[in-house]
């Protein structure tokens, strides 16, 4: 089954519930699902599918997820990079994985066009936003132009490719990781199941979606369940205890780094994240409550992964 058919499942289910919160945006599964089934027909138009690698170079934002469902749609897989990467890392990934098309945003910019030239299979680059440079596409305006389009589902199976990730490359280049559907949804049904989420639940990101932490722990599972993302750029401590409190948040994934900062924040003192946050995922192991992290922050427990 498509991940696409889990968005439109959910717009049925779900029409006014809120799907991605973010960035001064609040978008429901039934916007989502128009904007997913634009953006798709729009890459189809452009002969993207099945076989096909889309890049996404971009920083936390509500189209990072609206495009893994569009990407997946038309039967591509979708390639999500660092962004901290510098323009050689970028090339290399680029042609080693031969993406056809890239989505990137205006701060990237310079980076792609850098390294454009000498990636003869990168047919399309997208640029978020209404405005694009000479010879970029412009993403709103290709949701525009494909209002009210319904393009199939391609049909795929548990081991067609879904989404292709790069190693880190810390010893040599980074190596392509080719995650299945039948990885994903496996993944999404434990997390259902471990974690209890629900279409009740509130999903914080703060780790970056090019990231498991910020993709997967337990993002993807959240929206499979119908449940909500609170999407924010990155980490900042101020802000994120601001967020869980004024947007009701059940459940968010912190790095050991991230938890640290965040209850050696001087206001952390001021919010009861242990009422408002039932779950925290550190390294990917689960806490019900605040005083749990607390003490594996101390020094009891650091061994956990």
């Amino acid at each position: 089954m498509n991940w696409s058919y889990v968005l439109k499942q959910n717009a049925e289910n779900y029409p006014d519930k809120e799907a991605l919160i973010g960035l001064g945006k609040r978008i429901t599964y039934r916007q989502l699902d128009e904007r997913v089934d634009s953006l798709a027909r729009g890459l189809m138009d452009l002969g993207i599918g099945k076989g096909d690698i889309v890049a996404l170079l971009l920083l936390n934002c509500c189209e990072y997820m609206e495009l893994t469902f569009a990407v997946n749609r038309v039967g591509a897989a979708w390639l999500p990079l660092n962004f901290r990467l510098a323009g050689e890392e970028f090339r290399y990934i680029l042609e080693n994985a031969g993406a056809k098309a890239l989505i990137t945003e205006p701060e990237f910019e310079p980076v792609v066009s850098s390294v454009r030239e000498r990636l003869p299979e990168l047919k399309h680059c997208f640029m978020l936003g209404t405005d694009a440079p000479k010879d970029w596409i412009s993403y709103e305006g290709v949701i525009e132009s494909n209002r009210g389009s319904n393009p199939p589902h391609a049909e795929v199976g548990l081991d067609d490719l879904h989404r292709l990730s790069y190693t880190s490359g810390t010893t040599s280049h980074p190596k392509g990781v080719m995650l299945s559907y039948d990885n994903l949804y496996w993944k999404n049904f434990a997390h259902i199941l471990v974690f209890k989420l629900s279409e009740a639940d509130r999903t914080l990101v703060v780790g970056p979606f090019y990231h498991v932490g910020g993709m997967d722990l337990p993002a993807t599972g959240t929206i499979h369940a119908g449940g909500s993302l609170v999407i924010l750029r990155g980490f900042d401590s101020v802000e994120v205890l601001q967020t869980i409190d004024k947007e009701k948040v059940t459940n968010i994934w912190l790095s050991p780094a991230m938890t640290i900062m965040l209850f050696q924040e001087p206001t952390s003192a001021d919010k009861t994240i242990h009422r408002e946050v039932p779950q925290c995922l550190v390294r990917g192991r689960l806490w019900a409550d605040r005083d749990s992290v607390r003490r594996h922050i101390s020094g009891q427990g650091q061994d956990a992964e």
